[in-house]
């Protein structure tokens, strides 16, 4: 064990590997001191200058150099609050006692003016920018996720290791709701302990027959480990660990090697093992095949062709289930249902029907019949069908079908289809005692109309909401927009979370509350648009696919690589987004146009 100890504990000290590779800047002082500047001065100075910094953000001193990635990043960010109508807030006046806010119509069409600027002027430094660092690298050092680590070890040593396995392991730290982000990984003796005694489990007490085993044996198996050739040097460690010990030690310290551990990509073009590991880790969550290494030792995953081919076996493959069902898992915090689940005496149906497996059985069917169908992106919002068994049908107030086995329904109300009407998203999005518009306008905020959402302003307390004479959610949330320290944030998201007040904590249709109040779920979107129902709320969404289909990119892009998407991939994404939208939006094109891409086959 001491053997093996040393060379973990290496890995807590890796530093993370990333470039500040850029290029010579672009020539953009023009442009902000005639545009952007005056406008700034005129409308957003006030409060975010010299003397107030609302958000902590103060927009009089900030260079403009985008070509520089913290500056890139923080005009961005302006760029999205200005895009989005959040800022600069609509006028205020007073009628008697109350704060009116109107739209000030010069201001929104300067705003428009200045948001395609900026957007442009982003634009060319993200192209710019990409370029140089795609020749040196970028991102962070990366190792298997809980669920890459089983499934890679199942692979290798045979099916009873996966029981010996996940259980143990601590849970990893999201980011942008996935859990094989680089640069939310850690490495603690925890969790090296953890690795240790499972590797020397998993060898001991499994099938894997290789008590024994000869130096070629040995680097048979580091090869398969490491997912690409050793050399005698790098397995020498092992085969005297093996001559001291036992050759069970010596297979588990492969199983703590960082070369195991962590995926080995070198800064730059990727070369074709790397490839390969990328392809299989995010189409099937696990190690490459026997096809994988072999096109990657004729070093033939460079060629787009080749890729191609390789990505359509991939997901014809049964083991595409795994990328379905853990990809959607995230991208859906479905673990928010088991993390506060619905309360037992208001929800009862909820367990007597087994409505949690209903619910992320459906999400499943609908989006595995989209990659296979190579349906349009679109339907995430639009679909009028899904996927049911009987328990799930008398749920949704549909017609019977078979109590058990799912069957594909259409769908003839506009109040069912697509995620946002699905039970699994709803009660993932609520708290397992009400609704929470808060909680569903920011998933929506986020994941449909792929916008960040902002930090809350800095030492603000809980709201005390007088919620005498309410008697709706939105009654009680109007404080939101009645404070000034609140309303930027929470006029654009509450909204959102109201459109689908319809349905209750569990995904079931309303009319009224509790207390017989009636529902009200009219809004408007940050843009404008206005709806008064599920149907025209999903319609209104619809006007903005754009900004979805390119927000789906960079989702699977981040889950396929392992890292987030930043101001430096924006030229990228629009790319592939406008690739996909000449294919017809389909899902199985997006996943082809992603492997396809210069983010996922260089560092």
């Amino acid at each position: 064990m001491e053997a093996i100890r040393p060379l973990l504990y290496t890995i807590a000290a890796l530093c993370i590997l990333s470039g500040n590779a850029w290029g010579d800047d672009i020539n953009y002082a023009s442009g902000y001191k005639n545009k952007l500047e005056p406008f700034l001065e005129k409308n957003c100075f006030r409060c975010h200058g010299e003397k107030v910094q609302k958000a902590k953000m103060r927009l009089d001193t900030p260079r403009f150099k985008p070509t520089d990635p913290d500056s890139f990043d923080f005009w961005q960010n302006v760029l999205d609050r200005i895009a989005s109508g959040e800022m600069p807030p609509p006028e205020k006046t007073r009628s008697g006692k109350t704060v009116v806010a109107k739209p000030n119509l010069e201001l929104t069409a300067d705003a428009k003016k200045i948001s395609e600027w900026l957007s442009e002027a982003l634009e060319q430094a993200s192209a710019q920018a990409s370029k140089a660092i795609r020749a040196k690298g970028k991102g962070t050092l990366r190792r298997l996720s809980r669920s890459q680590y089983a499934n890679t070890v199942h692979q290798l040593l045979g099916s009873k290791a996966s029981k010996l396995l996940i259980n143990t392991f601590p849970e990893e730290f999201l980011d942008e709701g996935f859990d094989n982000i680089g640069s939310a990984q850690v490495m603690s003796d925890f969790l090296i302990s953890h690795m240790i005694k499972t590797a020397e489990d998993a060898v001991e007490y499994t099938d894997f027959d290789r008590k024994t085993a000869t130096r070629e044996e040995f680097k048979e198996f580091a090869t398969l480990a490491f997912r690409r050739p050793v050399t005698d040097a790098q397995i020498a460690p092992y085969v005297r660990l093996a001559e001291k010990a036992t050759a069970t030690r010596a297979y588990a310290a492969i199983l703590c090697s960082p070369r195991f551990l962590y995926f080995y990509e070198d800064p730059g073009k990727l070369d074709s093992y790397a490839i390969a590991s990328r392809l299989s880790y995010y189409l099937w969550n696990s190690m490459p095949d026997k096809t994988l290494f072999k096109l990657a030792a004729e070093d033939k995953l460079t060629d787009e062709e080749v890729i191609a081919e390789q990505v359509e076996r991939m997901l014809k493959d049964k083991k595409a289930e795994l990328f379905i069902n853990n990809f959607l898992r995230q991208w859906l915090h479905l673990e928010n249902i088991t993390l506060l689940p619905p309360d037992e005496k208001k929800f009862k149906t909820f367990y007597d029907d087994a409505l949690e497996d209903a619910f992320t059985t459906e999400s499943f069917m609908v989006f595995k019949y989209m990659v296979d169908e190579n349906r349009p992106v679109t339907e995430f919002l639009s679909a009028n069908y899904t996927f049911i068994n009987n328990d799930l049908a008398k749920h949704y107030g549909l017609d019977k079908v078979d109590k058990y086995d799912f069957k594909k329904v259409t769908l003839k109300d506009p109040s069912r289809g697509g995620l946002l009407t699905q039970g699994a998203v709803l009660t993932s999005t609520s708290n397992g005692i009400e609704t929470s518009p808060v909680l569903r306008g920011i998933w929506v905020l986020q994941n449909i109309l792929g916008l960040k959402k902002p930090d809350p302003p800095p030492n603000v307390p809980a709201l005390a909401v007088d919620t005498r004479g309410t008697r709706t959610l939105r009654q009680q949330l109007s404080a939101h927009t009645k404070s000034s320290r609140c309303a930027t944030c929470h006029r654009h998201i509450d909204p959102l979370g109201f459109a689908l007040e319809n349905f209750n904590a569990i995904g079931a249709w309303r009319e009224k509350y509790e207390n017989n109040a009636r529902v009200d779920t009219s809004g408007k979107l940050p843009t404008g648009q206005r709806y008064r129902n599920i149907g025209e709320f999903k319609k209104a969404l619809l006007s903005r696919k754009d900004s979805f289909t390119q927000g789906l990119v960079s989702k699977f892009l981040t889950y396929g690589t392992g890292r987030k998407m930043h101001g430096t991939d924006r030229s990228e994404i629009k790319k592939i987004a406008s690739k996909l939208k000449r294919s017809g939006y389909g899902l199985r094109d997006l996943i082809h146009h992603t492997t396809a891409s210069k983010i996922f086959l260089n560092r």
